[in-house]
Order: structure tokens, then sequence, then C-alpha cells
């Protein structure tokens, strides 16, 4: 699979984007197709409506309605909606919440508030994708 380098920053208004999508299958909007692609933005993906495969890194998994995943910098990533999607009959629709965090405004923070330095860590962790249960 060929990674495709993207940077998502010009659509980011100085510190985030959120973009609300509704599309018939999970698609990257620069790419207008599923992609294996890699952004310096740090990346909160919420799944409101879809289920499918996911690889993150070098970890493949499955996504369903519900899901809530934290991407970092780089972090090699595609979205893959179940083959029942792309079936020619199908009524199926992918709805996701995605929020794109502009890292080098983000970073500048840390330096100056120190109740971050957690906040810190999770991005330091979400380098391999991190996954976050429970009620939100």
């Amino acid at each position: 699979m060929r990674l495709l380098q993207t940077q998502i920053t010009p659509f980011v208004n100085n510190f985030l984007h959120i973009d609300v999508r509704e599309q018939p299958f999970l698609f990257c909007p620069l790419h207008g197709k599923p992609s294996f692609h890699a952004h310096p933005e740090l990346e909160l993906v919420f799944i409101l409506e879809g289920f499918g495969k996911r690889i993150i890194g070098n970890q493949v998994t499955y996504y369903e309605t519900g899901d809530m995943v934290f991407i970092g910098s780089g972090v090699p990533h595609i979205w893959l909606s179940d083959p029942a999607y792309y079936k020619q009959d199908s009524t199926l629709r992918s709805k996701v919440i995605v929020t794109y965090i502009n890292p080098k405004v983000f970073e500048s923070m840390f330096i100056h508030i120190k109740e971050l330095d957690g906040v810190k860590e999770m991005i330091n962790q979400a380098a391999k994708g991190i996954n976050i249960f429970g009620d939100t």
C-alpha cells in the first residue's frame, strides 16, 4: 500500500478545524477515495455511524459506531468501510466528526501552561494511535 504524505494545515484556522462528514463510505476528502496517508496535523476521529477496518501505524483493527480515536502527527492511517458499503444497492452511510489540530500552535502552548503536561504526554503516546473507550 502506497503512503501519501498530505498536509491539512491550509484548511486549519490557526489552531483547529472540525469537519462533519456524511458519505456513502469513508474516504479522504483530499484524495476523493480511501487512501493510506499521513499528515503533520493531530487528528481526532469520532464515528457517529459506520463500521469497517482501520489501519493506524502498524495496527489493523475494526471500527464501529461510537468509536473515537486520537491519531498523532505523521502517523500513517486509513479507514476502510466494510465491503457492504460498496454494493450497488447499499443504503449504508458513514458519518464521522474529524477534528484536525495544528501541532505547532498546540505545542507552543505547552511551554507556557504547566497544566498541559499530561496532554503533552498523551500526544506523545498518540504516535501509535489512541483508542478512546467509554462514555464521551
